[in-house]
């Protein structure tokens, strides 16, 4: 994790970011039971399948997403998931700035949103990213 002046310039950054350019990449504020708040991205109906399939959910959990700095795939109920502007708003990002992975994190969403989304902007292993759709091509090559 980033340390002092390195963590307030990370902070400012996530207050920064463009509210409806962060609502059209679907990153919001997500808390599996348990955990704090955590930056993810609601992965698509189409895709949920493909990449959440096989993980047991209850029928209330109705949201798949990927959490930012870990990678962990989740499916949530909607009152476990808040817009970016209101997590922002709450501190959130303040609040966990210590925990190892998440100033990975909010590097991630940063860097995401301002590509606009560009699939070489997400980690490695991510949903939507690039190696995602070049596993796509390929499958679709054979």
């Amino acid at each position: 994790p980033k340390a002092g002046a390195d963590s307030r310039a990370l902070l400012k950054n996530a207050e920064k970011l463009d509210p409806k350019k962060v609502a059209n990449l679907s990153i919001v504020w997500a808390q599996v039971q348990g955990h704090p708040f955590w930056p993810a991205q609601i992965i698509s109906e189409e895709d949920r399948e493909k990449h959440c399939g096989n993980i047991s959910h209850s029928k209330s959990a109705d949201a798949a997403v990927q959490f930012f700095g870990t990678g962990d795939h989740q499916w949530l109920s909607q009152n476990r998931i808040l817009d970016w502007k209101e997590g922002i708003g709450r501190g959130l990002h303040l609040k966990t700035i210590k925990r190892r992975w998440f100033a990975g994190a909010l590097e991630d969403v940063i860097a995401c949103v301002k590509s606009g989304g560009a699939a070489d902007s997400y980690p490695v292993g991510w949903w939507c990213g690039e190696d995602s759709e070049s596993e796509e091509e390929e499958s679709e090559a054979e």
